[in-house]
């Protein structure tokens, strides 16, 4: 820890950012429209289909009841 590093908020940021990587923020930020966009043009891609209505729902549906661990979504 240095005294330049008080100064410049960087032990703040450094904290801020050790709270953000902990289970259930980033259980939040798989759900995010963005990841959920970037999981369908993947899956769009992988299967060649070319995409329904209700797609990002029913990502988000495994994501949360499949793949997060229970407990970690609030």
């Amino acid at each position: 820890m240095t005294r330049e590093s008080v100064e410049h908020g960087r032990l703040d940021a450094l904290r801020r950012w050790r709270e953000a990587v902990e289970p259930a923020p980033l259980a939040g930020a798989l759900l995010s429209d963005e990841v959920v966009a970037a999981v369908r043009g993947r899956l769009r891609d992988a299967s060649e289909h070319p995409g329904h209505p209700g797609e990002d729902d029913e990502i988000r549906r495994v994501l949360t009841e499949e793949v997060v661990p229970r407990g970690l979504l609030g």
